[in-house]
């Protein structure tokens, strides 16, 4: 069975993107790029994320779960479902809470396989994406996407029949895999240059800026990098 063959064969994914008040994303960089820059740079690279899952065959759904009303730029917008996570039966806080009660929501009306990921993923491709699929087929019960530390979990795609216990945060990877480990789950983890480069810090901010021209970024992220002011080493 070919490639093509496999992925036919798997379910469909339906994407989940959460993304808090701009207000708030980034402030590990607050003292490197201004409030402007550090919004115009989430919403690009947010835009990026977005754009590869509604362009890729195998992705039924992309919602996201936001803490305040967004636009979308023209070519996605009719491709996402935006979710006021304030409409979401949250027990607790916190983003874990959040997704849980967003699994919950959407569940009520998709049966296919769930995939989780961040929205500051700039160089994430649709192959990352066909990736995850093909782990699922070959039939791991959830498939985990480190970071370029190999500490933090930057997706988490699972069959729809679960309910993981979600630990984002730190060490996140490390918890995401104990708790698979004791629920009897098999888990397969997944490494790559566009599932790993989260932007968080000024050592991100660098290692993305030095790929600029390579044709890695994505569109929207690309186009603003020029704009953005980052301190000199």
């Amino acid at each position: 069975m070919n490639k093509r063959q496999k992925l036919d064969a798997a379910k469909s994914l339906h994407a989940i993107v959460p993304i808090n008040k701009l207000s708030k994303c980034k402030s590990r960089l607050s003292r490197f790029i201004s409030s402007d820059d550090r919004c115009r740079l989430v919403l690009a690279m947010f835009h990026d994320v977005l754009t590869v899952l509604v362009g890729h065959p195998y992705i039924s759904k992309v919602t996201v779960i936001a803490g305040e009303p967004l636009r979308f730029p023209s070519e996605i917008k009719d491709f996402v479902q935006l979710v006021d996570e304030k409409a979401l039966d949250v027990v607790g806080g916190g983003l874990n809470s959040i997704l849980a009660a967003g699994i919950d929501f959407v569940s009520e009306y998709c049966k296919d396989d769930f995939l989780i990921l961040h929205g500051d993923l700039p160089l994430l491709s649709n192959e990352d994406i066909t990736s995850i699929l093909e782990r699922l087929y070959e039939g791991y019960d959830l498939v985990l996407g480190a970071d370029s530390q190999d500490e933090g979990t930057n997706l988490f795609a699972f069959r729809s029949d679960l309910r993981p216990r979600f630990n984002f945060g730190p060490s996140s990877l490390k918890a995401h895999k104990e708790w698979a480990h004791v629920e009897g789950l098999s888990a397969s983890c997944l490494k790559s240059p566009g599932i790993g480069l989260d932007i968080d810090t000024l050592k991100d901010l660098r290692e993305l800026l030095a790929v600029r021209n390579t044709g890695l970024v994505g569109k929207f992220t690309a186009r603003l990098i020029p704009q953005i002011q980052v301190p000199e080493c």
